[in-house]
């Protein structure tokens, strides 16, 4: 029998040597939706019937654990694309996911991305729900405006009633009796 594969019974002393140890092999990462404001950084932890959260954050990364309702660990660290205000940030908590609202540091500066690292790890997505180009809003919503205006000008402009003297007023019975 070669070394270190098992005893007659059938049972080894010795791992195998790609097997990941016990802890690891529970822990996973939490589907992770996010999305940018002039002013805050959301993003959306979507565990259900979580116990055990912890949500760290610092100016520059945010760690999240908690266990799902089947007791697996969950755990998230971010590096943020860039510095937040973690003192001037929360996180609440429902049935469904863990939200943290995250102040930035420079405001109405658009991020192109939640992290450092222009990589995107499979767990993380855009929240398109709730995602919104704000750059420029004061134009967009000011063209709008103006739009709307026009249109309400348009409709309460008093306009004669049109004209309905080309309408017979037989030519549906005429055609419902000529067989």
């Amino acid at each position: 029998m070669p070394p270190g594969s098992g005893s007659r019974h059938g049972t080894s002393s010795l791992s195998h040597p790609y097997e990941a140890p016990p802890q690891l092999l529970f822990r996973q990462h939490a589907r992770t939706l996010w999305y940018d404001r002039p002013k805050y950084v959301f993003m959306e932890f979507c565990v259900e019937d979580s116990t055990d959260v912890h949500v760290l954050l610092e100016d520059h990364r945010i760690v999240f654990s908690c266990k799902n309702a089947e007791g697996v660990e969950l755990y998230n660290e971010i590096e943020f694309y860039a510095k937040v205000n973690s003192k001037d940030s929360q996180d609440k908590r429902s049935g469904r996911s863990i939200t943290c609202f995250v102040r930035k540091w420079k405001e109405k500066v658009a991020w192109p991305r939640l992290t450092k690292e222009d990589i995107k790890p499979v767990w993380l997505s855009v929240d398109f729900d709730n995602w919104r180009d704000w750059e420029g809003d004061e134009e967009v919503e000011l063209a709008q405006v103006e739009h709307y205006a026009e249109l309400l000008k348009k409709v309460s402009t008093k306009r004669p009633p049109p004209a309905m003297d080309d309408l017979d007023d037989d030519s549906d019975s005429g055609d419902a009796t000529s067989n």
